[in-house]
């Protein structure tokens, strides 16, 4: 909790003067492609969601509660720019995290109580990244991996 505060509050790299290895950067996000998610109409272009669904009583509990189902995450290549330029973030689901401030909630169109919940970035949002700078075809690109993920930090 500490060191997700202490990466928040961390001063971003500019992009141009981004180099090899783990870096912050803040900027806004222009994206060509946005993701077609099927249970929300959401133009987002990363996103992690779940599906849950609603327990009228479980033993031992007085009050229903929901329960998760179904997840994921999905993730389109998307561009963050800032006053120095922009930077291509290339990343699959499996290494994506997003720490963003607030979520969407909204219902599942059938009859058995379910909801969906996502936390999600869009076109034009404003955001904090930390992940891997790696060089590539189209000069610096940000990546993230099973050991060093690409974290969303903030979303404004």
């Amino acid at each position: 909790m500490l060191a997700t505060l202490r990466l928040r509050l961390a001063r971003p790299t500019p992009i141009a003067a981004l180099r090899r290895g783990v870096a912050i950067v803040e900027g806004r996000v222009v994206a060509d492609q946005t993701l077609a998610l099927s249970f929300a109409p959401l133009p987002a272009v990363a996103a992690e969601w779940w599906i849950e669904s609603h327990r009228r009583m479980v033993k031992g509990r007085r009050r229903p509660m929901w329960v998760a189902i179904d997840g994921g995450s999905r993730v389109v290549p998307f561009w963050i720019e800032d006053a120095t330029g922009c930077v291509l973030i290339a990343a699959e689901a499996e290494s994506l995290r997003v720490h963003a401030p607030r979520r969407d909630v909204g219902p599942v169109r059938d009859r058995r109580g379910t909801r969906w919940i996502a936390r999600w970035i869009a076109t034009g949002d404003r955001i904090r990244v930390r992940a891997t700078a790696e060089a590539g075809a189209q000069g610096v690109v940000l990546t993230g991996s099973a050991d060093h993920p690409l974290e969303i930090l903030r979303r404004d």
